[in-house]
């Protein structure tokens, strides 16, 4: 009757937490019964594992590493191409991709963008428009809306700063260091939706430095028809 197969063994929270104390894992290598095969092992294991098994974890193993150098290899080849694409349709404006009938496909190369505010400039540039526009919030790990009515009048960084140390000073720690480290940080949350509507339609218009644009190019690929 064939031996069973040891059921998976779980890691427990203390085995991990071991094991991150490890700048690098350390292995053992340890040689089997099938030629030119061995099993890296943890430091000082010795796992039984049947030759079904083993036989099973040769050939996975082997078709995994064979098809990682394959795609390893096909993403170098994709490089020049990719580079080709995305430099056509920055040179061509409004150049948005290609699609073939005969090959089946559609490849669209699209320019993507982010933007770094400047939230003094942008509050100047908004006016009485600014807080129908941008959400202020205080950012100490929790979030909580910038203006808040308290019992000392509206929410602000240094108002929630000050409530924060008295209350930690009644833990026991020191008041003098807190401020160092109690630091809450205004969160500007845009939203750029409506901030696109009001420059589209001329309401307003952003001061020069507002916002710093950064533009990527991405690529997509499918077919034109499914199989």
């Amino acid at each position: 009757m064939p031996k069973k197969e040891s059921p998976p063994v779980t890691a427990t929270l203390a085995s991990v937490l071991q094991k991150r104390k490890q700048k690098a894992a350390a292995y053992d290598v340890l040689p089997t019964k099938l030629e030119g095969i061995s099993l890296r092992v943890e430091a000082g294991e010795k796992p039984q594992v049947l030759k079904r098994a083993l036989g099973k974890l040769a050939i996975a193993a082997t078709e995994y590493a064979e098809r990682k150098a394959e795609l390893s290899a096909l993403a170098d080849q994709q490089k020049q191409p990719e580079k080709e694409i995305k430099d056509l349709a920055q040179a061509h404006e409004g150049l948005r991709g290609i699609q073939s009938d005969r090959d089946n496909f559609k490849l669209n190369v699209f320019p993507k963008h982010s933007i770094t505010w400047n939230v003094d400039k942008l509050k100047e540039s908004l006016g009485l428009a600014y807080d129908s526009v941008v959400r202020e919030e205080l950012d100490v790990s929790i979030i909580i809306p910038n203006g808040f009515p308290t019992k000392k009048g509206p929410l602000t960084s240094e108002l929630l700063q000050e409530a924060l140390i008295k209350g930690l000073v009644g833990l026991g720690l020191p008041k003098e260091q807190l401020a160092m480290i109690v630091d809450p940080q205004v969160v500007a949350n845009i939203d750029e939706a409506k901030l696109g509507e009001l420059v589209t339609d001329g309401r307003i218009n952003l001061l020069e430095g507002t916002g710093e644009v950064t533009e990527t190019w991405a690529i997509t690929v499918d077919p034109l028809r499914k199989p």
